[in-house]
């Protein structure tokens, strides 16, 4: 049996109000907005190649099938994108996120499943946006805080030390 340890970061109001200043982007930089029906090619542009640094696959209907349940307003999955400002059809970083009920309170948790920047877009504070775009949804949705896992050997954990506080360890079985 495979074991694949992760790390799990969660982001609580302690963490939510020391970055509020940093919650929307600048007018000439790209901007946040929710995911539309057209937004398909671009989307599985980068989500393909963020199954690809997890070295990962899926099939390709599954691509489809994860984007019809991200526009369908009747789900719990949601998906927020990074959009170019000047060339709105160009997407530049995804989030998929969802809430989860817990044993531990009333509240749910939002659970922060995705999160990718393109390389070329990188190191511009968009991937703390992006986090802080999808606390606020938590908050929206009264969820007690957000997490989210990564791998290890992830570069991107400097900046997730910096807006939360890594309290578990996960721990997966495959099969």
């Amino acid at each position: 049996m495979a074991l694949e340890h992760v790390s799990d970061a969660s982001l609580t109001t302690e963490y939510i109000n020391k970055d509020a200043s940093s919650k929307t982007s600048s007018e000439t930089g790209p901007e946040i907005t929710q995911i539309s029906e057209t937004d398909f090619e671009e989307w599985a542009r980068l989500f393909r190649a963020f199954i690809a640094y997890h070295r990962a696959a899926l099939p390709d209907e599954q691509y489809e099938k994860t984007f019809r349940r991200l526009i369908n307003p009747r789900t719990d999955l949601y998906a927020l994108v990074l959009r170019d400002r000047k060339e709105k059809t160009r997407l530049i970083g995804l989030a998929h996120y969802f809430p989860r009920q817990t044993t531990w309170m009333e509240e749910q948790i939002m659970i922060l499943n995705d999160l990718y920047i393109d390389e070329k877009f990188r190191r511009n504070g968009y991937a703390r946006k992006m986090i802080l775009a999808v606390k606020e949804k938590a908050q929206e949705q009264g969820c007690h805080h957000l997490q989210w896992t990564t791998r290890h050997d992830n570069p991107a954990r400097a900046l997730y030390d910096q807006v939360a506080r890594c309290e578990q360890v996960q721990y997966r079985t495959n099969g």
